[in-house]
């Protein structure tokens, strides 16, 4: 039953661990067409692409919901939503904070990426239980903070931006809303990461001590 249970605990190591190599790579590849296609026109040539930046509004008319086998109607209205605007010809600095902002997303998701495939290698090689795989759970929590603060300043950055700039009828912009705040629970779950990362370490530091001894 162990030497079952090992091996399928190595095969699933080993399908993430390729799994992730593929996604790794494709990421790669859509980093390098941002490098090229987007910015190094900006860099180059001064020429803007057409970027998607995220916005936050509420319509300001109630909806109509019809029910099957009723014979009348409820109202409802969306007190907070989000959309994506296609803006062309943006300034040049803000179009470099965007690009800027990219670059942040796509280093945060290699590093992770790469410091779990470590952990995974380790894994894969029976030494899963050591310090610097510790340190690099530490390292992955802190990345989940930064990449959550990146979305979210860029939210509240393009929301007060664009606020004023568009107009859609039924619609009103904002620059903060419920929705702006959505989702900063996560950031509890990455700083409980980081005391596992800190248990995982002491664990990990007191059997290398304990081996030593043996």
């Amino acid at each position: 039953m162990k030497n079952r249970t090992s091996s399928s605990a190595k095969a699933l190591v080993l399908f993430l661990r390729y799994s992730l190599i593929a996604f790794f790579a494709c990421n790669v590849f859509f980093f390098v067409q941002f490098l090229i296609f987007h910015l190094g026109p900006a860099l180059l040539f001064g020429e803007r692409k057409g970027v998607y930046l995220p916005i936050v509004f509420k319509p300001t008319n109630q909806g109509v919901l019809t029910l099957p086998h009723t014979d009348y109607e409820y109202m409802f209205d969306i007190p907070s939503a989000t959309g994506t605007f296609q803006a062309f010809g943006l300034p040049l600095k803000i179009f470099y904070i965007y690009s800027f902002g990219g670059i942040v997303y796509y280093a945060c998701l290699f590093l992770i990426t790469y410091l779990i495939l470590k952990m995974l290698k380790n894994a894969q090689e029976g030494n899963f239980l050591v310090v610097k795989n510790a340190i690099r759970l530490r390292y992955i929590a802190l990345l989940l903070i930064v990449s959550l603060l990146r979305d979210k300043l860029t939210i509240i950055a393009s929301s007060f931006y664009l606020r004023e700039k568009i107009e859609l009828a039924g619609i009103e912009f904002y620059d903060f809303t419920s929705y702006t705040f959505d989702n900063w629970k996560y950031i509890f779950i990455f700083l409980f990461l980081l005391i596992i990362a800190e248990a995982f370490r002491l664990g990990a530091q007191l059997k290398e001590e304990n081996d030593l001894t043996i």
